[in-house]
């Protein structure tokens, strides 16, 4: 009688090298730094702006309503915009299109031009899933794309 054997494991892929994952994940970490700065300067001064803008402290709240409505309409869209065209460009568009808010609140001359300008600055929501997008498809095929991707989300959302 002959012994079963049982059938070697296949020999283990080595894992392939992800280049430039750091400088992507670097850049990525400014970009949410800035969305961060998005998110959190402007807090402390409202007062200001609304002393600025000759309007009551309550009408600021229209700023964050304003940008909330854009940012929830926004996303989906863009999301699948980076899907057909590439998650870079989108991320340029929405980058831009942010850059172009900010402008308009520097020389917006009341109310009305500020809370469009600020609306306008919603467009950053889409950055954080795009950022995850571009990791998510660079690790392809390293045999660590759950990993590597998870890891880097860690980075951005600590960034943030």
């Amino acid at each position: 009688m002959t012994a079963a054997t049982t059938p070697a494991p296949p020999p283990a892929q080595p894992l392939k090298p992800v280049h430039g994952l750091v400088a992507i994940v670097g850049f990525l970490v400014c970009v949410e730094i800035a969305s961060g700065v998005l998110q959190g300067y402007y807090t402390p001064i409202f007062t200001d702006i609304a002393d600025h803008l000759d309007i009551a402290d309550a009408d600021v709240n229209w700023f964050e309503a304003a940008q909330l409505i854009v940012s929830a309409l926004v996303v989906p869209p863009l999301a699948r915009l980076g899907d057909l065209v590439g998650h870079k460009k989108v991320l340029l568009l929405s980058t831009a299109v942010t850059a172009l808010g900010s402008w308009v609140l520097v020389a917006a001359p009341g109310f009305t031009t500020f809370l469009i300008g600020w609306a306008i600055q919603g467009a950053y929501v889409v950055w954080l899933p795009l950022e995850v997008a571009i990791v998510y498809l660079r690790t392809a095929g390293t045999g660590r794309q759950a990993l590597l991707t998870r890891r880097s989300a860690t980075i951005l959302v600590g960034a943030l």
